[in-house]
């Protein structure tokens, strides 16, 4: 299975309203719209090889705050659109809080694939088959992971693979979608059985 962590440099904003949501600078939606992809991915039928787990981290002035989400328990109606997926979020307990040691534990002995811009193009990248049975993506959501978290990730995962799937800037939902697909075409023998 994969996981998905997103790691931010900067903080969100968690207290929404749709007053504030079009102009707020700390856009928790940026966040809600990537993990409503990938539960859209993962409903389909090529990413049943997706984890139900999302980590969510992102440092708010010297420490991390860090959250959970299982895709799994994601009431269908929450998944219609990303206002609905943001009050569920948000008012209705999704976030769950848990600790950077919970993550950090996911990450050790794995595989990551690191997203980022200054990666190796994603068609040139040599990925081994044992992703699927462990591994982690990480990237960032609007900011880029911070060099402490992927300094630490280095050291525990058994393989960090910087990959690029371009010189442009993404948006991370779109990310994940293009990488998932490529997953699957890349590997559509092993996802398939």
């Amino acid at each position: 299975m994969i996981t998905l962590i997103i790691a931010d440099n900067k903080g969100y904003s968690l207290n929404f309203s749709f007053k504030s949501y079009p102009s707020s600078s700390r856009r928790f939606d940026i966040i809600a719209r990537t993990v409503l992809e990938l539960i859209w991915l993962r409903n389909s039928s090529i990413g049943n090889f997706l984890s139900n787990i999302v980590y969510i981290v992102f440092r708010e002035e010297a420490q991390y705050k860090v959250f959970r989400i299982n895709i799994k328990h994601v009431p269908k109606v929450c998944t219609w659109n990303e206002y609905a997926f943001l009050i569920y979020l948000i008012k209705h307990g999704g976030l769950i809080r848990t600790s950077l040691d919970e993550v950090f534990q996911s990450i050790k002995g794995s595989v990551v694939m690191h997203l980022t811009e200054n990666g190796v193009e994603i068609s040139k990248t040599k990925l081994p088959h044992e992703v699927f049975r462990q591994a982690i993506v990480l990237l960032g959501g609007r900011y880029d992971v911070p060099k402490d978290f992927l300094e630490r990730t280095f050291n525990l995962a058994s393989d960090v693979l910087n990959i690029s799937i371009g010189s442009k800037s993404y948006l991370a939902s779109h990310t994940i979608a293009f990488f998932t697909y490529f997953l699957y075409s890349r590997f559509k023998d092993l996802v398939m059985k």
